[in-house]
């Protein structure tokens, strides 16, 4: 019989981690492109009983200028190709998967306050974003899936 110590799954696991990574950030980068298409074609519902309308076309939704669903994909992009980077053998690109996923994090926090304070309303579309980054946010610095 086979005994497997804790360290030892752990060990195995993490090894999964940057894929696990590049999955939620391809799902990031791919909700943002949707909001920016719901966006082009003017309409904001996300078919359920939430208001993404009244979150999406919201005097929040620029940042210098520049839509929030360009600065999505700007990010989940990059980190896409971080990530692929780090799991090609480019370990120095570690440091900048992990200051993406903090900005990131705190970025996806703020916008959640604006929703859920400020709007009074919630988008499907931004919470399943700030979900994907949370998740990230785990495996890079609770999980530290990124050795």
């Amino acid at each position: 019989m086979v005994q497997y110590t804790v360290s030892y799954v752990i060990y195995n696991v993490k090894k999964f981690a940057p894929f696990v990574v590049l999955l939620l950030a391809v799902g990031g980068f791919i909700d943002s492109l949707l909001v920016h298409q719901k966006i082009i074609a003017g309409e904001g519902s996300c078919g359920l009983q939430l208001d993404c309308e009244r979150v999406i076309f919201s005097q929040y939704n620029h940042l210098f200028g520049i839509s929030l669903s360009w600065w999505g994909m700007a990010f989940y992009g990059v980190l896409v190709l971080a990530t692929l980077g780090y799991i090609a053998g480019l370990r120095w690109i570690k440091e900048l998967i992990i200051w993406l996923v903090a900005i990131g994090f705190f970025f996806s926090l703020y916008f959640l306050y604006l929703q859920v304070i400020v709007l009074s309303a919630l988008c499907l579309y931004c919470l399943i974003s700030f979900l994907i980054v949370t998740v990230i946010g785990y495996i890079v610095f609770v999980f530290r899936g990124f050795k």
